[in-house]
């Protein structure tokens, strides 16, 4: 069962929190956005970490579709 919190901004449930994004002004998301991808790109120059992003999202995927083949 979700509960609401903050005025129904966010809502925890099973699958984790969920944020509502329609409740976010058009220039806070794009500024959050924008900040984002200069971490994710600052992340990306440090040595070992864009092998290391792509070992664990392949690792990922195949933890996914094995999951997804072998539901019961």
């Amino acid at each position: 069962m979700a509960k609401e919190a903050l005025g129904g901004y966010m809502k925890n449930n099973d699958a984790g929190i969920r944020i509502n994004v329609d409740f976010i002004p058009d220039t806070v998301r794009d500024n959050l956005a924008a900040a984002t991808l200069e971490c994710f790109k600052a992340f990306l120059q440090i040595p070992g970490n864009a092998e290391w992003l792509d070992t664990h999202s392949r690792e990922r995927k195949q933890k996914m579709n094995h999951n997804m083949n072998h539901k019961t």
